[in-house]
């Protein structure tokens, strides 16, 4: 029937009501004959084919959508007939990233050997930070086995490396693999945090007996001024792989003036950027070192950057975020309750009861939260943070004054 209509003279590069060409509809729904007639159209009659870079919803080709199928002929049919391998979405995803991310490894194989970009993906993360976060070991070894140089690669938003992510799920075995492809062992990220750091903060000895025999540097503060050891003062199987040099937690006040430099440096940061996603996660590393020097409504403004919303504020998305209790993934949903203690944990309002209740996460259990957004949030003007209308650049600059007034900023030592 397809090969009739074009024969009668149907354009195949036309779209329908939401942009979407026959081919990208057929890759799609994956229908393999299809495509394939759509394709030896653009081969043979080019004026009446398909155009292959067409975009559908989210800004994607038919390439992304045929990543994402079973079949990797299909992958292989839109390549020979030249799809660009490295288009990205509207979200910064490749056809790379996206086979990646459903586990499609023939199809990833078949991209890499058309020469994709390995470190094109979602939001700033390359194809290996999304094998890594999903735990695809086998994918982790495509991807690393076909260009060495990506074990390096950070995120644009908090500068993750594949090794941060690794750490953060607990993957002794990604752990290991990356180690052994020469992963940066110290790579800092955008809050001066090391995997060590994340390997502490989210109780997981192996990697952190693992990182350390490597010879991570376990002296190295964060930006909130805290050494890796300080977030395993109460789990005693993990403080014990410390050497005492970093036995004893850091002094409070150090932790102060460390933190105190940080919010200048993420105000400034964030007046420079021009990536709003870049901006919001350092809204989220500013927030807590607020939350470390006690300036709890500040530290409220900043988390407040972080939602997304619609124009009458009716939802609220924290960006960025994710509840350290909930078994689903994905942002804060409605208000985000973050500790006064540890700073680093995060739930959702249907989680505190289960918190309070003693279902808390093993890195905390301190029972002190902040809440965000603030009552008056809704009644705000948009890119304004009080009543009187104060814009959010000029309360960074304010910040950074008071910030400065209340510390002396000595040179960390």
């Amino acid at each position: 029937m397809v090969q009739l209509l074009l024969d009668f003279g149907a354009d195949a590069a036309s779209v329908n009501k939401e942009g979407k060409t026959a081919l990208i509809i057929a890759s799609g729904l994956g229908h393999v004959e299809i495509v394939n007639t759509l394709l030896e159209a653009a081969r043979w009659i080019l004026q009446r084919g398909p155009d292959l870079h067409q975009r559908a919803g989210a800004g994607l080709t038919a390439l992304h959508l045929a990543a994402c199928k079973a079949n990797v002929q299909y992958t292989i049919d839109l390549l020979q007939a030249g799809s660009d391998v490295n288009a990205t979405s509207m979200d910064g995803s490749s056809p790379l990233s996206l086979a990646v991310g459903q586990g499609r490894v023939e199809n990833a194989r078949a991209l890499l050997a058309a020469r994709a970009d390995p470190s094109l993906g979602p939001n700033g993360y390359a194809a290996l930070h999304v094998t890594v976060a999903l735990q695809k070991e086998d994918l982790v070894r495509v991807l690393l086995g076909c260009d060495r140089t990506v074990v390096g690669l950070k995120s644009s938003d908090f500068g993750y490396s594949a090794l941060h992510l690794a750490c953060f799920r607990g993957s002794n075995a990604l752990v290991t693999l990356l180690l052994g492809h020469k992963a940066p062992i110290d790579s800092l990220d955008t809050a001066m945090g090391t995997p060590l750091h994340m390997a502490c903060q989210y109780r997981h000895p192996k990697i952190v007996a693992k990182l350390l025999e490597h010879g991570a540097d376990q002296t190295l503060y964060d930006c909130l001024g805290r050494l890796p050891s300080d977030y395993t003062f109460d789990d005693a199987s993990i403080s014990a792989l410390f050497s005492n040099v970093s036995k004893k937690l850091t002094n409070k006040a150090f932790q102060k003036d460390v933190s105190r430099r940080s919010v200048i440096r993420f105000a400034q940061n964030i007046r420079n950027s021009e990536n709003k996603c870049r901006a919001r996660a350092s809204f989220n590393s500013l927030a807590r070192c607020l939350l470390v020097l006690q300036e709890l409504e500040s530290a409220q403004i900043a988390f407040e950057q972080m939602i997304i919303t619609n124009d009458n504020r009716a939802t609220v998305e924290f960006d960025f975020s994710n509840c350290d209790l909930c078994p689903r993934e994905g942002n804060i949903l409605g208000p985000m309750y973050i500790c006064r203690e540890c700073t680093m944990c995060a739930v959702c309002e249907s989680c505190v009861a289960k918190y309070r209740a003693g279902s808390h996460p093993r890195f905390c259990s301190h029972n002190n939260f902040v809440v965000a957004p603030r009552k008056i949030w809704k009644d705000l003007k948009s890119g304004t943070v009080d009543q009187e209308g104060r814009s959010v650049l000029a309360w960074l600059s304010d910040l950074e004054v008071v910030v400065m007034e209340k510390g002396t900023l000595k040179e960390a030592t």
